[in-house]
């Protein structure tokens, strides 16, 4: 019992940077599905059933727009498509899981992956699985309370919800920022190459893609056809299923490979090998891309999810270039500065919303 209680402290405190930032992003998505006039029980199901805060801010674009089933399947494929790499990025640690690999699939979403996938590799090596689950729990628990405690706020009190999208900008800029620093201790001078091929490209993604395809535009999305409660209840089960495929998918795809199976070298010879050093194991073609995948996905992933953010309000209002760009330099610069994130967010997104209201 001692040690589970030790095993919970030590993730809530590794998982304390994703409490300030899921309680300012949930509370952010919270205001604006209640200010989209939606009840406020529809937060707490959508984090549950979704549990993907991009997913959940685009959704609420799709329900003022009055978005079909199929075309709101659709977009959150194309959205959570990138959570078949996190999968792929931790097929061995939450293969390795055993009772808590459902959840932990379940639960992936960008910042749990930040987080297991920056996990080192001796940090809780006994307890690795209990800690990754108690991890990704509490995640999803400070993202229920943020998403509720901002509908709830949303019914009682009347805001202006103008520009407070900006804090799921913000927050993906400092998870870039994360990755980059993380990237750049770890990967030597080739560490700037995710970040150079997916910064463009997102951009180019941006001006080829329909404004519902981004995440920011579609909050900005509206319509006299708004979904009703019970379609917008519909709708949700229905993208929570497919964001739990994409998370799942690599699982389904890939198989571990059983003991023994392939080529048995049998049991090593010491007295041939005395004095000789073994060649490393050679890689499977599997393995290699396992290993290519886990090094690049995480620092790409949160590049293109970042200059998506930014670069998608530019396409459709570039009035818009100075609070979205100015708010996110400076996003980065007080993340660079004092490495808090809710700082970080909670700086950036007033920034923005007085820049909007300025301009």
């Amino acid at each position: 019992m001692y040690g589970r209680l030790k095993t919970f402290s030590r993730a809530l405190k590794y998982s304390f940077p994703v409490l300030l930032g899921y309680m300012a992003i949930g509370v952010a998505f919270g205001l604006l599905l209640a200010g989209a006039g939606y009840p406020w029980w529809l937060a707490p199901v959508m984090s549950v059933v979704m549990y993907a805060g991009a997913g959940q801010f685009i959704a609420v674009g799709l329900f003022t727009a009055g978005a079909g089933l199929w075309e709101a399947i659709l977009v959150q494929l194309v959205v959570n498509a990138r959570h078949i790499a996190y999968g792929i990025t931790l097929f061995k640690r939450f293969n390795a899981a055993g009772p808590f690999k459902g959840y932990l699939v379940f639960a992936l979403t960008d910042e749990t992956f930040t987080l297991l996938s920056s996990l080192p590799e001796e940090d809780g090596a006994g307890d690795r699985p209990l800690f990754m689950f108690l991890t990704a729990l509490l995640d999803q628990c400070y993202w229920i309370a943020g998403s509720l405690a901002g509908a709830a706020a949303g019914s009682l009190l009347p805001f202006d919800m103008q520009g407070i999208g900006f804090a799921l900008t913000a927050l993906f800029v400092v998870l870039m920022i994360e990755q980059f620093l993380q990237a750049r201790k770890a990967a030597g001078r080739s560490y700037l190459t995710p970040f150079l091929v997916s910064a463009p490209a997102a951009v180019l993604a941006v001006l080829a893609l329909p404004p519902r395809l981004t995440i920011l535009a579609a909050l900005e999305a509206g319509g006299c056809m708004k979904l009703s409660v019970n379609a917008a209840l519909i709708t949700t089960f229905a993208m929570g299923a497919v964001i739990l495929f994409c998370r799942a998918f690599p699982f389904f795809f890939f198989r571990e490979r059983k003991p023994g199976a392939g080529k048995d070298p049998g049991p090593p010879d010491r007295r041939a090998d005395k004095g000789r050093k073994s060649p490393p194991p050679k890689r499977s073609l599997r393995e290699s891309f396992l290993v290519l995948v886990e090094k690049t996905a995480p620092p790409a992933a949160m590049t293109v999810l970042a200059f998506n953010a930014i670069s998608a309000p530019l396409k459709e209002d570039l009035s818009k270039a100075l609070p979205v760009l100015a708010a996110s330099a400076f996003t980065a610069a007080v993340h660079l500065w004092k490495r808090n994130a809710l700082l970080s967010i909670f700086g950036g997104t007033v920034l923005y919303m007085i820049l909007e209201y300025v301009l």
